[in-house]
């Protein structure tokens, strides 16, 4: 099945909305320059997207491991992301799934390759938030 990424531009008279649609998971996914190098911790990470407003968006959140997944591509590297977003990035993302064997750990997905792993919540890893639509 194909998946069909929209990339979602409007500019407003005071801010442009960058996000892009996820039809197969109805997930917008934040797509601004913000995701390039945003080094934060797990907590900076969940205050940065709760409080992120694209244009008339907001409510979105750190995404779980399995939401992050759906946009790995592994027919690309460097980044093995879906085609369609603006601004992809080779480098690790929070999730907000937790490692079930270390309380301070989390999941990641490096889209270097689409590999995961996990990381502990004080290091500073790069998020990309995410909101479902319904």
């Amino acid at each position: 099945m194909k998946k069909l990424l929209l990339t979602l531009s409007a500019i407003g008279s005071l801010y442009a909305v960058d996000v892009t649609f996820d039809s197969g998971t109805s997930l917008m996914w934040q797509d601004n320059k913000d995701v390039r190098k945003s080094d934060y911790t797990f907590a900076q990470a969940q205050s940065y997207c709760s409080n992120l407003k694209l244009g008339e968006y907001s409510d979105f959140r750190v995404p779980t491991l399995r939401e992050l997944q759906t946009i790995i591509d592994y027919r690309n590297h460097n980044p093995a992301m879906l085609n369609g977003f603006k601004n992809p990035e080779s480098d690790e993302f929070w999730s907000s799934t937790p490692f079930v064997y270390r309380t301070d750990s989390l999941w990641i997905v490096d889209f270097k390759k689409g590999t995961t792993e996990t990381a502990s919540e004080r290091y500073s890893k790069n998020v990309r938030c995410v909101q479902h639509i319904k």
